[in-house]
């Protein structure tokens, strides 16, 4: 099971910043998940919310925004004064400084319109291509990326009682739009019931795991043939399950 640092190490560094990626490197993570959005002038940057405002000391919209705007923006003071002039980067920044041999988790906060932008920047970075996962919420955005993305994996993000309904079928109906859309696998919230039902019905397909923090639940979901966890604390869950 591959222990993927979420936002970077975020427990102790500023998500989404270069500064939690290195530490998760540090910490001995096997890939980093960030999510990305685009802004005005259609750069892909690291940021979870619509907004600067709650990891910055600026309010900007990403989407209505230049970049050089939200560069500008202090994205670590927030956490700690140690991590000052920490600025929100751009994926290609992100390619730039991890190893192509560990897994980038990429998930689309945004719409299909990524897409092109996402295609060209990983065609630009050859070698991050196979240890690219692109994964979103929206399963139109998975179908989008399947489809534009030659390969890289793509994972469907579902939530049972979010944005997949709570039924008796929805085990089934959600693996069947998994292998409908030929897509890699799918990624789930840490919940034992859920996790579990999901990994007997997509068998070999890619199942991801997030958040845990817990230690007994890293190796209870080890145990269950969960192929990748998303943890805010890598150098953690590292120690308890190696």
């Amino acid at each position: 099971m591959k222990i993927i640092a979420h936002r970077g190490a975020s427990f102790a560094a500023p998500e989404n910043t270069l500064a939690a990626f290195r530490l998760a490197l540090d910490e001995g993570a096997d890939g980093v998940e960030l999510d990305v959005r685009l802004t005005a002038d259609k750069r892909i940057i690291a940021l979870h919310d619509v907004t600067t405002a709650r990891t910055s000391d600026m309010l900007m919209r990403a989407d209505m925004s230049f970049y050089d705007q939200i560069r500008a923006c202090d994205a670590g003071s927030w956490k700690s004064s140690k991590f000052k002039g920490e600025h929100v980067p751009v994926l290609e920044e992100v390619f730039q400084m991890m190893p192509a041999s560990k897994d980038i988790f990429i998930e689309v906060k945004c719409g299909r319109e990524i897409i092109p932008y996402l295609s060209e920047l990983l065609q630009e970075y050859p070698g991050h291509v196979e240890s690219a996962v692109v994964f979103s919420f929206s399963y139109d955005v998975c179908v989008e990326a399947r489809k534009a993305l030659s390969g890289c994996r793509v994972l469907w993000i579902g939530e049972f009682g979010y944005n997949i309904e709570l039924h008796p079928e929805m085990y089934n109906r959600t693996a069947k739009m998994v292998t409908d859309a030929n897509l890699d696998g799918f990624s789930t919230r840490a919940e034992l019931l859920h996790v579990s039902s999901m990994r007997k019905r997509l068998k070999d397909l890619h199942l991801n795991v997030w958040t845990v923090d817990s230690e007994e639940d890293a190796v209870s979901f080890r145990d269950m043939g969960v192929d990748s966890l998303t943890t805010n604390r890598p150098d953690r869950i590292i120690e308890a399950l190696f």
